[in-house]
This record gives C-alpha cells, sequence and structure tokens, in this order.
C-alpha cells in the first residue's frame, strides 16, 4: 500500500533527499532558508495526509495523543 502521491511530489522528496545527502557528506551550506521552508511545509502536508491514511490502513500504527 502507498499514500498515492503525486509525480511532482515524489520528485520534490527525491531533490531534497539528495540536497539532503550532499549537504551532509560533501559540502555543508548547500540548502537555502527557502529550501528549508519549503521542505517543512512538505513535511507538514504529508505529515496531515498520512495520519488519516495510517488510521485507516494501518491503526495500530496511529499516534496516540
Amino acid at each position: 500500500m502507498t499514500l498515492g502521491l503525486d509525480v511532482m511530489t515524489v520528485r520534490k522528496l527525491d531533490t531534497f533527499r539528495r540536497k539532503h545527502n550532499i549537504s551532509d557528506y560533501e559540502r555543508a551550506h548547500t540548502i537555502s532558508d527557502l529550501e528549508a521552508e519549503e521542505m517543512i511545509g512538505l513535511a507538514v502536508r504529508l505529515r496531515q495526509e498520512i495520519r488519516p491514511w495510517l488510521a485507516q490502513n494501518h491503526p495500530s500504527l496511529t499516534p496516540r495523543r
């Protein structure tokens, strides 16, 4: 099962993953403040989408409040 993310979201996640790897292992400070804000926004959006999906498909993994 997957979340059924659109192609653009998957590409954006992959781009962020690659940039993260470069900044961790090759060069520091390769991610701009704007890119960091965009990454945070995407993470927030995905978290909002994942919670209902988890509740429906894997209730035992649903975070408790």
